[in-house]
């Protein structure tokens, strides 16, 4: 089955739905590929965050979002905020088990790269 899904700019009002599908993807032991030390953020503090990103033109966040409502996709990208590597960028990428190899990842690809 194919999820139907749009891309946009995450918003913090998202942030309790990116925290409970980064609370579902980092609970399959081999879909994380960085093991992380304790928990994913908070909502509060993942709400922060988007909030925050509003100041830093060389950051973003893209969501995907089903036609029911539900976030299926999440990416993340930033410059490096150190001088010596304004040049390096840090990407996250994460896609809900049931969204996987329906073009959702390479949806939030083409529009970091936009």
């Amino acid at each position: 089955m194919t999820t139907a899904f749009i891309v946009r700019a995450a918003d913090p009002a998202d942030a309790e739905a990116l925290t409970r599908l980064a609370e579902e993807v980092s609970g399959e032991p081999e879909a994380w590929l960085i093991s992380s030390e304790g928990e994913w953020r908070s909502a509060g503090d993942e709400r922060r965050y988007l909030k925050a990103l509003r100041r830093y033109p060389h950051a973003a966040v893209f969501v995907a979002e089903r036609t029911d409502g539900a976030l299926v996709g999440r990416l993340s990208i930033a410059r490096d905020t150190h001088p010596a590597s304004s040049h390096v960028a840090d990407l996250g990428l994460m896609v809900a088990k049931t969204a996987r190899r329906q073009g959702v990842g390479k949806a939030l690809l083409e529009a970091a790269v936009d």
